[in-house]
This record gives structure tokens, sequence and C-alpha cells, in this order.
């Protein structure tokens, strides 16, 4: 509007009305593709924090039946917590941008208006639940200690057992077939592996409850 229809250079008279038009359609085209890509980001870090959070309620709604399931669920809270305080700094863009998509009335979808206006209520649901496995593993925790202490002892006296049988029926014994040995040494290989994953276990818990290592 502030460019005149016509401008005059000495003897030359140039219409204005069609580079106008050009640069009105350039400006138009740019403003569309702009509100497109913003959009695509904006809808990308939504998802992103609303899967991490839909991730997170269902690793904490696992069932504690083990130390590593403990492990794992103590894992999962502290995931939770450390983004307390922070949270904001992953949803104040998305919420800016959503703004602005707004501002420029942009086709948005009413999902994710909506899911944008939650997210503080979906972070509330996520802690409550953080907060709730973590006031259950301590109520459990003397009782899976206790249990803990006793597997250890148990455990002591298998890994003792499977020695002596080791020295006394073992594939090195004196007067075996090869056959008979490599058949020994399998069974007693898959054995070893099975003590070797409890005893891996129960190390993870002896660290997790503060208990020295047997």
């Amino acid at each position: 509007a502030l460019i005149a229809p016509l401008h005059n250079i000495g003897a030359l008279s140039l219409e204005t009305a069609p580079l106008k038009y050009s640069l009105k359609a350039e400006a138009t085209a740019w403003k569309s593709q702009y509100t497109q890509n913003l959009h695509e980001q904006a809808k990308a870090d939504l998802d992103g924090i609303l899967q991490w959070m839909e991730d997170m309620v269902v690793k904490l709604k696992r069932e504690v039946v083990d130390l590593d399931t403990v492990r794992s669920a103590m894992s999962y809270v502290k995931q939770v917590r450390a983004k307390d305080g922070l949270i904001e700094l992953d949803f104040q863009p998305v919420e800016e941008m959503y703004s602005m998509l707004a501002r420029y009335e942009c086709r948005v979808s009413k999902d994710e208006v909506d899911a944008v206006a939650e997210l503080p209520y979906s972070w509330k649901k996520l802690k409550r639940a953080a907060d709730e496995v973590a006031d259950a593993l301590s109520a459990r925790q003397t009782t899976l200690k206790k249990e803990l202490v006793r597997n250890v002892k148990q455990f002591q006296i298998d890994v003792m057992q499977f020695r002596n049988e080791w020295e006394t029926s073992g594939p090195s014994i004196p007067g075996i077939t090869p056959t008979e040995g490599n058949d020994r040494l399998r069974r007693f290989k898959a054995r070893f592996d099975d003590k070797q994953r409890k005893g891996d276990q129960y190390s993870l818990g002896e660290d997790l409850y503060g208990l020295p290592r047997m």
C-alpha cells in the first residue's frame, strides 16, 4: 500500500502492481511454510513429552516381585523426581509454540490443544504415581531386606555344595570317558551360570540396601 501504483524514472513509467502481488504471494507462502514447520516441531516435541510420561506411568505400574524389579522401580522413581523443578523447561517451549500457532490462527487439532493444556495435570499425575511406588517400596523395605539376607545365606550354602560336587563328581574326576567328562562339564556349566546370575542379583540387592557384599 505504501508503494505507488506507478513509479516514474525520467522518461520511464514503472507499474508496481505485479511486483506488489508477487511480494505478497511470496510472503503468504513463506508464512504458510513457517507455520507448517512450527506446527511439526511443536507436535514432535509434544509427542516426545507425552510418550515419556506415558512410558514412565506404565513402568511404575509394574509389579515388584524380586530384587531386579525393586531396583528398576527405584530407578523409575529417581528419574521422575530428577525431572521435578526442570519439567517446566520442557513444557515452556511447547506451550509457546502452540500459543504462537493459535495467535496466527493455524489449524490445530483439539486433541493437541487439550494435551498442551493438560501438561501440568499429567505431570502431577505422574509424580503422584512415583510417590505411591516410593511409599510402597519403603513399606516393604524391611521385609525385602530380611528376605535378601536369608537368600544370601542359603546361596552361600548352595555354592559350597556345588564346589564339593565339582571336586567329587566333576568332569575332571579320573577314570571317566571323555564323553562322560563333556556331559558333566555341560551340566555343571548350566548350574554355574544359574548361580552366577543369582549371585549378581544378590550383590545388586546388597548394594541397594547398603549391606556388605557376600
